[in-house]
């Protein structure tokens, strides 16, 4: 049986140069294939459609840099698992909206820094628990107002709590206000009950107060002496007789 009966080759060796450009057929039963091989360039032009259907696997690997131009759409379906593995860099950019669905689980991993800039809104919506740990410090900066609104309870734990306003602190519930302003400190409630040995003394340009003595539980606060800083009572008549008027 002659050599390679079931091949037919087209093949031409370069001129003045080791190498050739071949194409050939292999007719063999099980063996069938079509061989293309370019010694330097390939180029196809395709003036209409273009349909490629390979029936099992294929592989394509590119020793350098590769070009993909799509004038008009593009639609890529897997129908399983897809993995996209790069060295170095990786640049994604949308010039309108970029939708992305997730059936189930979302991770992602950071290195190093992350960093996210929204030129607009931004809305987050989490329809169970929303867990942040943060190894070092957190800041917030809002120029505009900032709402939270705990339907249940809120805790806050530390060594040290600071507030720091620039016009006025107010703390309402439904029995008074605490409220804290350029003008001074105002406690305004139904009752005052203090529990445990307590000792208030205020001074300053206004009125005076001073409070000492053991509360009792139960029992409101009263007002006992309003002597001023001028030695007069805000209280007349002076319930302590410690007041001129």
């Amino acid at each position: 049986m002659p050599a390679n009966k079931t091949r037919m080759t087209l093949k031409s060796q370069t001129h003045k140069g080791d190498g050739f450009n071949e194409l050939s057929f292999e007719d063999e039963a099980g063996q069938e294939e079509v061989f293309i091989h370019a010694q330097r360039n390939q180029n196809n032009v395709v003036k209409n459609n273009e349909t490629t259907l390979v029936g099992n696997d294929r592989s394509e690997q590119v020793e350098n840099d590769e070009t993909l131009t799509v004038g008009h759409d593009r639609k890529d379906t897997v129908g399983n698992d897809e993995q996209v593995s790069i060295g170095r860099d990786r640049r994604h950019e949308a010039g309108q909206d970029d939708d992305l669905v997730i059936g189930r689980n979302h991770r992602i991993k950071t290195g190093k820094d992350r960093m996210e800039e929204v030129g607009n809104n931004r809305r987050d919506k989490t329809g169970a628990s929303h867990h942040i740990e943060i190894g070092n410090h957190r800041e917030e900066i809002v120029q505009g107002h900032a709402y939270l609104d705990a339907m249940q309870e809120i805790r806050h734990r530390t060594k040290t709590y600071r507030i720091q306003v620039e016009d006025e602190f107010v703390l309402e519930g439904p029995g008074g206000t605490f409220r804290i302003n350029r003008t001074g400190i105002f406690l305004n409630g139904v009752a005052l009950d203090f529990k445990g040995p307590m000792q208030l003394t205020t001074g300053g340009s206004g009125t005076s107060h001073m409070v000492t003595g053991v509360s009792k539980e139960g029992l409101a606060m009263d007002q006992v002496c309003g002597m001023r800083a001028d030695g007069s009572c805000s209280r007349m008549p002076c319930p302590c007789a410690k007041g001129v008027a």
